[in-house]
């Protein structure tokens, strides 16, 4: 549902803030850490639930904010 789809991607914003915010850590103890590899893959299921939800509701997407290179599309009016 919308709701659900509105709901998920509250939750990965705030997972991409946070994982932006642990990224200036690259080892955590023996363990290296792929911050970015994290961020592309929140990001690209972000950019995938706002297919979903554009889709569902029949809005068109004007602005990817998940997408690493934003897209912006222009709409003709009359």
């Amino acid at each position: 549902t919308v709701t659900a789809l509105l709901t998920q991607l509250a939750v990965l914003d705030q997972a991409i803030q946070d994982a932006t915010l642990d990224s200036m850590a690259v080892q955590l103890g023996e363990t290296r850490v792929d911050y970015g590899q994290h961020l592309v893959a929140l990001r690209s299921r972000g950019t995938m639930l706002l297919k979903e939800l554009s889709d569902l509701t029949g809005l068109q997407v004007r602005r990817d904010k998940y997408s690493l290179q934003p897209t912006w599309s222009v709409i003709a009016t009359g």
